[in-house]
Parts: structure tokens; C-alpha cells; sequence
């Protein structure tokens, strides 16, 4: 029967129009904007690139980016938090995660700038984050990326503990609290110190969760390093800080980042 033939591909050309659009349904959401300062972006695969405001969402696959004054807070499926700070720019590869069993994948591209990462309820062998010259393995929960635009790549660890190795293969080594690596080219070496200026956070990320101190010695290079000022309560969770200040709180919390209180 004849009939059904031009209905049949009309139906194929709406589909292949479809898939061309912004948001089609097979770019499956895996986070979203937590806050968002200007000028943050955002280019979907197949997409248009977009300003990234509160509460949009996030895919695989996606380039994300900021401005030189902009600053970006993602929450993932997993719970897991990464931040951007002025000039960063990434791209989202991969987040699967099953709710059910615990088991998932993550990977991200670190193309330029400044980071930080919480992991969420994925093990943590299943995080991977890549620059250009370097792999990050990840054991521990919290930790800060700066790729400059050399590529070189310095990490530090606030909590918990992860792994680098050069990008081009090579031995990996494990990066402690009050620890950063540094590597300069994807065949590496990797250099890890625990004196010398650690990686900063962005300054946003503070606000909301302060980074843990890890020693008291290094207490005074954070403040210079993020701001001075800082605010501190017991458990996870941050009070109200005032400029030019900085305080401690108790159960091991860090400072906050200047006039902002906590989440």
C-alpha cells in the first residue's frame, strides 16, 4: 500500500529536524546551575552556546566557561559540587549514575582556569578529571585544580587523598591533605610538595563551603591566598564572616572567603 509512503517520510524529516535542536531529548540532563555569577556559559552538544543563569541544566557532553569576571557553582546527579572561577573553561564528557546500585562514571575536561571539586555518592575510583597534561584520580573528597594556559596543571588536596599522572602515560603518584602536585607537560614528571603556595579556591566556592584547614601552619597562606576573612561553626557547615577577619570553627572546619556566610 502506497498511501502510508508520504507519511512515512514525513515523519523521518521531523525526526532528523528534531535532533537538531537545542534541548532534544536525547541530551539527558546530569546537573545544573547552583549559582551563577556573569558571565557564566554553556554549549550542548549540537547546541547554541547560552548564557547560564540559576537553576538551568546541565548535559553530557556540554562546554562550560566564564568569563573574566564570571563564576560558576554545578550540582551533579550524584551530589557531587564543582566550581569555576573567572576564566575557566571545561567540558563535561561523561556522568552516569545508578541511584539504585551506587555504580557510575565521571569524566571532565579541564581545558583553563581555576577549580574545585566535592565528590558526591559515586565511588571514588570512578572519577576522572583530565587536563592537558595530566590524569586526576580521585580517593578523597575535596581538592583544588588550577590548568594554566601552558597547560601546566597544579593540584591540591584539602581532603581525602587523589592520584596524577602524566597524560601521556607514566607513573602516577598520590597527592595528601596539605600536599600539591604540579605537573608542566603531558609526559610529565609529577612533582608533589607539601611547602610552597597551594592552589586557591574560587573565592565563590568559599562562601558557600570553607575549605578544611588542614594544618595550622597553613592557615595564614590560605588567607592570603583566597581573602582574608572567614567564618567557622561546628560540623560541615559555615556562619557569617566578616571582612578583614579570620576565625576557625570547631569540628576542623576552614576559613570562609571574606563577607560572605556560609550555604
Amino acid at each position: 500500500m502506497a498511501w502510508y509512503r508520504p507519511l512515512f517520510w514525513l515523519l523521518v524529516i521531523g525526526l532528523l529536524c528534531a535532533q537538531t535542536l537545542p534541548g532534544f531529548a536525547a541530551e539527558r540532563p546530569i546537573g545544573g546551575v547552583v549559582k551563577a555569577r556573569p558571565d557564566a556559559y554553556g554549549t550542548p552538544p549540537k547546541g547554541q552556546r547560552v548564557t547560564l543563569r540559576e537553576s538551568d541544566r546541565v548535559v553530557q557532553d556540554q562546554a562550560v566557561e566564564t568569563s573574566s569576571s564570571g563564576y560558576l557553582h554545578l550540582r551533579f546527579i550524584d551530589r557531587s559540587n564543582l566550581w569555576l572561577d573567572a576564566g575557566s573553561a571545561l567540558v563535561l564528557d561523561e556522568l552516569v549514575f545508578d541511584r539504585a546500585s551506587g555504580a557510575g562514571e565521571y569524566a571532565v575536561e579541564l581545558t583553563t582556569g581555576l577549580f574545585r571539586v566535592i565528590t558526591g555518592a559515586l565511588p571514588h575510583e570512578s572519577y576522572e578529571l583530565r587536563t592537558p597534561t595530566a590524569v586526576i584520580g580521585v580517593r578523597g573528597t575535596d581538592f583544588t585544580i588550577q590548568v594554566l594556559k601552558n597547560g601546566t596543571t597544579r593540584v591540591s588536596v584539602y581532603a581525602g587523598v587523589v592520584t596524577v599522572r602524566p597524560r601521556l602515560g607514566g607513573r602516577a603518584k598520590e597527592v595528601r591533605a596539605s600536599e600539591t602536585a604540579t605537573i608542566g607537560r603531558a609526559a610529565g614528571p609529577v612533582l608533589v610538595s607539601r611547602s610552597g603556595p597551594r592552589v586557591p579556591a574560587p573565592v565563590g566556592s568559599t562562601d558557600e563551603r570553607p575549605l578544611p584547614i588542614v594544618n595550622a601552619e597553613q592557615f595564614d597562606d590560605f588567607g592570603r591566598n583566597v581573602g582574608a576573612g572567614g567564618s567557622g561553626s561546628s560540623g560541615s557547615s559555615a556562619g557569617s564572616g566578616g571582612t578583614g577577619s579570620s576565625g576557625t570553627g570547631t569540628g576542623g572546619n576552614g576559613p570562609g572567603s571574606g563577607s560572605a556566610g556560609g550555604p
